[in-house]
Parts: C-alpha cells; sequence; structure tokens
C-alpha cells in the first residue's frame, strides 16, 4: 500500500513501535476537507476523523482523509456502523488507513469487524483493482498484504462489561490502539457527565493494564494539558487532544476576554 505518492507505508506503524507520546485530534463537524491539511501542519501524528456523530459524508471524508495522507498525517475514521461490514473496506478503499470501532462488546464482535478490514488471514475485506487507498496503483497481492498491515484498527471501551473482556477482545488481530470513552462510560454507570469520577478512572486504568499485557498502545481523548499530562503519567500512549471545533472556541474566547477587556 502507498500511504501517499511521497510515502511507501503508514507512519503511525512505526511512531506506534517507538517508546514516546503520540497526539492527535478530533475532527467532528467541519465539513471542508482543507481542515485536514490544517491539522498536519500543526505537526499532529494522527487525526480521528468522526462519522459517527457528525454530517461529514463519504465524498468529504475521502478528501479529508487523502489531503491528510498527502503531508503525512494518518486519517482514522469512526464509522456510523461498524457491524455494515462492506462500509468499512469501502471506508478503507476511499482513503482511511484505520478505523476506531466504537462500542466494542466482546471478542466475537471485534474480530468479525476486524476481519471486514483485511483480506488475507480470514479476512472477508472485498477486492477491487485500483482504489484511492492505493494512489490508484493497481492492487497486487503484495499490496494487499501490506495494506492488512497497515491498518490501524482502535477498540473504543463505553462501558464495564466491555472492559472486563478488555483482554480478549485486545488480542484481536489488527488492534493496535485502545481507548475508552469516558462520555458514554460514566453515563452507563449512572455518573452521566462525571468523567473524572474516581469510578470511571477505575475503570480506564483497567484498559491501560489490559493494553500492557497485550501489546497495545492505550490512550484517551483530553480537553486540558493538565489533563493530558495527569494520564500519561499513569501509561496512556497516545492523547486525542479536543477537537477542531473546542480549539477554536477555545481560541476565539482567549481573544475576545483580552481585547474587550
Amino acid at each position: 500500500m502507498k500511504f501517499s505518492l511521497k510515502q511507501t507505508s503508514n507512519p503511525l506503524i512505526e511512531k506506534l513501535k517507538e517508546d514516546k507520546v503520540l497526539v492527535g485530534t478530533w475532527i467532528n463537524m467541519i465539513r471542508d476537507p482543507l481542515i485536514a491539511r490544517i491539522v498536519a501542519g500543526a505537526g499532529f501524528d494522527y487525526v480521528f476523523i468522526d462519522m459517527e456523530h457528525s454530517s461529514i459524508t463519504e465524498n468529504i471524508l475521502s478528501d479529508m482523509c487523502l489531503i491528510a495522507r498527502d503531508y503525512g498525517i494518518a486519517p482514522i475514521v469512526r464509522p456510523v456502523n461498524p457491524y455494515n461490514l462492506q462500509q468499512n473496506g469501502r471506508l478503507l478503499d476511499i482513503g482511511a488507513t484505520g478505523m476506531i470501532i466504537p462500542h466494542v462488546n466482546n471478542k466475537e464482535q471485534t474480530n468479525t469487524i476486524a476481519a471486514s478490514t483485511r483480506f488475507f488471514n480470514s479476512g472477508t475485506r472485498g477486492y477491487c483493482g485500483k482504489t484511492a487507498n492505493s494512489c490508484f496503483d493497481k492492487n497486487s497481492e503484495e499490496y494487499l498484504k501490506r495494506s492488512d498491515n497497515d491498518v490501524v484498527l482502535v477498540a473504543q471501551f463505553e462501558d464495564s462489561a466491555a472492559i472486563a473482556q478488555a483482554d480478549e477482545i485486545l488480542s484481536v488481530p489488527g488492534i493496535r490502539m485502545a481507548i475508552v470513552g469516558r462520555g458514554d462510560l460514566a453515563h452507563s454507570m449512572g455518573l452521566a457527565g462525571k468523567l473524572n469520577d474516581p469510578k470511571v478512572i477505575v475503570e480506564v486504568e483497567k484498559v491501560i493494564a489490559a493494553c500492557k499485557r497485550t501489546n497495545v498502545a492505550p490512550g484517551l481523548l483530553c480537553n486540558s494539558i493538565e489533563e493530558a499530562k495527569e494520564w500519561i503519567a499513569k501509561g496512556i500512549r497516545f492523547i486525542t487532544y479536543s477537537n477542531e471545533i473546542a480549539l477554536l472556541q477555545d481560541g476565539y474566547d482567549k481573544v475576545l476576554k483580552v481585547l474587550k477587556s
């Protein structure tokens, strides 16, 4: 697989092997593909693109992914419905280099979804001769094997029942990263909005421990530098910092408070 016309493989794969903290951000709502160029220019290691809670279409997604890749940043998409197995392969064909699996429940479900993103090793992903993902080169057998290796799957834990099965879920081939959706997790525990409740923190720490046992990189969404530092000290390997809307709002708020005072 060509990551871009300038790179032959997904640079995020090599970064995950290094003993460094990676930093990315979310694109949640802005539908102009150029937002991916801005994010890449800022120096982030990866970008999560949300389709589950946004109005981003596949056309917009493809443009975002290809722009991100051209500037050396890995675009990973959260689909509307990961159970739509044909759609998963389609998202990769049009440019995504990985996929977040939201609301993981158990190993069997995760295995089925993961298989839809690969060609070999019991994979069910459909073949197409030339795609945006391959930079429109011929999809040879060599390409298919490299593509399987370059896909990054992220398991997203959002309830305690799934976290209790974290070791089994994280052992699924292709799972390289894991995150905890603290918003949904807290809600499922009757603690809506209390992302830093001690009971929620315990569940996140369970996932971090499971990641260490299974050699998967643990990550978390953080909305402040202080919070990010605290979780890095606890073993988080990749920080997804805020999103484009919140960062814009924060920047505007800070400037206006100064100028209007």
